[in-house]
């Protein structure tokens, strides 16, 4: 069992957090004026397909 929402970067952008068991958020920061963005929810594999398709 996972604990906590396991936060990872991604790229050095990108972040992504977990959001059950199964799903992930994808989410930028922003420092000015402090904002985080989610901008996409999926699986792991989801997620990955995202970064390669954007990289």
């Amino acid at each position: 069992m996972h604990s906590g929402i396991g936060i990872r970067r991604l790229t050095q952008t990108i972040f992504e957090c977990r959001a059950g068991l199964d799903d992930r958020l994808a989410f930028v920061f922003i420092a000015t004026p402090p904002e985080l963005v989610f901008f996409f929810i999926g699986n792991h594999d989801e997620i990955q397909k995202l970064i390669r398709s954007n990289g």
